[in-house]
């Protein structure tokens, strides 16, 4: 991607950041900036970002925080362990006194979209399918009211059966194997990935 492209992109997401904030070109002048960024973020991206906000939009200061110490301030806290779990990518890392530690910093490319894809899976199973992109959404909706997050398998008295309504007034019934549709993040190679589960 060429020099101009790259700008164009940050100029793009700073516009709309900028709005959702509500702030015109007056107020960004008043207004320091604090940007989080991943662990490993290229030192680039960090420069190219930091020309745009200070020559285009002439911010007072900036400071960049690292997700995971960022993440653990939120809980009062200055160490302890940071697993960050997203649509496509896991990370964790230990915190020292509000530092990260480089060495400990494990990344996956793993997270919610491949609990989507298992859940997916074991519906088809029942002759549900979901193939458009809405219905890739009303997938992810049973998931977040549905689907339970634990490491231990869960005894099959301790989960009742539920239903879930689609939007055509159909029911889906939700039973134990979708209830555990999460222990692909503990097991990748469920869906055929060979990689680490998050423990």
């Amino acid at each position: 991607m060429g020099h101009f492209q790259t700008r164009k992109i940050y100029h793009s997401y700073l516009i709309t950041f900028f709005s959702k904030l509500a702030l015109d070109s007056e107020e960004i002048h008043e207004h320091p900036l604090l940007i989080t960024e991943s662990l490993l973020n290229p030192k680039h991206n960090r420069e190219k970002i930091s020309e745009i906000l200070f020559e285009k939009y002439g911010i007072p200061a900036l400071v960049f925080g690292t997700q995971p110490p960022l993440s653990l301030f939120s809980l009062s806290s200055t160490t302890g362990v940071v697993l960050e779990s997203g649509e496509g990518v896991s990370q964790i890392c230990s915190i020292v006194d509000g530092y990260a530690i480089p060495s400990s910093f494990m990344r996956s490319d793993f997270g919610g979209g491949d609990v989507n894809n298992y859940l997916g899976q074991l519906l088809k199973m029942k002759g549900v399918e979901f193939l458009s992109d809405t219905e890739k959404i009303l997938l992810h909706e049973i998931k977040k009211k549905h689907v339970l997050c634990q490491m231990e398998e869960t005894k099959v008295d301790d989960v009742k059966i539920s239903t879930h309504k689609l939007p055509d007034s159909r029911t889906i019934d939700i039973d134990r194997k979708e209830f555990m549709a999460s222990k692909v993040i503990f097991k990748p190679s469920l869906i055929g990935k060979k990689l680490f589960g998050i423990a």
